[in-house]
């Protein structure tokens, strides 16, 4: 038993406290964690954008000489239409399986 003149603190209270202390830290490592593991899954997600955007970019440099390639035609409100020959193409780029899936319109010479 506890006197009234005795200072300091009893061993469940310092078991309680030190409990309550190890809960608040493993949450926030959990925390830590998840947050380190979606900024680096984001930054493989940028990657392979970049990747789709240079891949798209070099494709559009080289200009379309296929002669299948029909076009995309565009019809506004009032019915006129623009057309374009060329076609719509895809490239994917992965970087650690983080995909970018790009689709582009490549204009026909």
């Amino acid at each position: 038993m506890r006197r009234r003149h005795e200072r300091g603190l009893t061993l469940i209270e310092i078991m309680v406290s030190i409990a309550i202390l190890g809960i608040i830290v493993l949450g926030t490592l959990a925390m830590l964690t998840s947050g380190f593991r979606l900024i680096t899954l984001s930054n493989w997600h940028n990657k392979s954008t970049f990747n789709a955007q240079s891949a798209v970019e070099q494709a559009l440099m080289v200009r379309n000489t296929n002669p299948a390639a029909t076009g995309i035609v565009l019809t506004f409100g009032d019915g006129s239409t623009v057309s374009a020959p060329g076609e719509i193409r895809q490239t994917v780029e992965t970087v650690n399986n983080a995909a970018s899936d790009v689709w582009f319109f490549q204009p026909k010479n």
